[in-house]
């Protein structure tokens, strides 16, 4: 079974049956830049721009991946490395802070629920996975996207 599990110092771990799968890292508390490690390498994740709406992830100074935010409150994840295939992150209920990750065909891929813990904390928990599974990149990239939505809106709300 798939779990994305918040560790205590922020970061979050991707593990199938007990074995790493990958790791997002966030340097700095209540930062916008990660690391997304995986068995390929070390993945840079930051915004594209300074101030920008997309967060794109380079792999060795290539992009790879990257999460726009329209204004609809959905995210879109899409592959820039020459491989097809875009995602969009959708409220499946947003007082439940459920979400659904639909591909091109309008096949669901996965189900997550995000959770907020009185450290202002998001915890993100796959409730559900689609055939065929989501890539620990694309999953990883996903919850990056999720925390900066939500720390978005946290700093738009004071």
């Amino acid at each position: 079974m798939l779990q994305l599990h918040r560790e205590p110092d922020r970061n979050f771990l991707l593990r199938e049956d007990g074995r790493e799968l990958g790791r997002l890292i966030y340097p700095k508390w209540w930062s916008a830049r990660a690391e997304i490690l995986l068995p390929e390498g070390i993945y840079d994740v930051r915004s594209k721009k300074w101030h920008s709406a997309t967060v794109v992830a380079e792999l060795h100074g290539v992009p790879i991946i990257e999460a726009r935010f329209p204004w609809n409150g959905s995210i879109e994840v899409d592959r820039v490395a020459g491989q097809p295939g875009k995602l969009k992150v959708k409220y499946r209920s947003i007082w439940k802070a459920q979400h659904v990750v639909i591909d091109e065909e309008g096949n669901e891929r996965m189900h997550l629920r995000s959770r907020m813990s009185w450290k202002m904390d998001r915890d993100h928990e796959i409730e559900k996975m689609g055939d065929p599974p989501l890539k620990p990149l694309e999953i990883l990239m996903i919850a990056h996207a999720l925390n900066v939505r939500h720390r978005r809106a946290a700093g738009h709300a004071g």
